[in-house]
């Protein structure tokens, strides 16, 4: 069970630092002394917590079995990526602006693309 939020939640109570757990209404400090009975209450959501991500993980994995088993094909479409040309012809001015020696976060922020995209450009220039 999540032992970094025990460890987390035991180091700031020695500290003295309350913790306020605002849906409950609850403090990890009380009258100026650690609570026990939310203590135990961390161990729960704790607890809670991991079963809802073991759940999920259950789920995912069953639906893309299930997907498989349909004969549904699973992750990025064979030939989704573009070539080198496709990537120039798309974004000429962005090109344009790397050759001139404007930077990746330049010519991102100056057309609205990501990094990564720029980076994309800048790799079918072999700059």
């Amino acid at each position: 069970m999540f032992p970094q939020l025990f460890e987390v939640v035991d180091e700031l109570t020695e500290r003295g630092i309350n913790i306020y757990f605002q849906s409950q209404g609850l403090n990890t400090i009380v009258d100026g002394k650690p609570d026990a009975t939310v203590k135990a209450m961390v161990s729960m959501f704790g607890a809670f917590a991991e079963l809802e991500r073991s759940t999920i993980v259950d789920r995912l994995q069953s639906g893309r079995r299930m997907a498989i088993e349909k004969g549904k094909a699973m992750g990025r479409p064979e030939g989704s990526s573009m070539t080198k040309e496709e990537v120039l012809a798309k974004y000429p001015k962005a090109a344009k602006r790397l050759r001139d020696g404007r930077t990746i976060r330049e010519v991102a922020k100056e057309f609205g693309l990501s990094t990564r995209t720029v980076q994309k450009i800048k790799n079918a220039l072999s700059l």
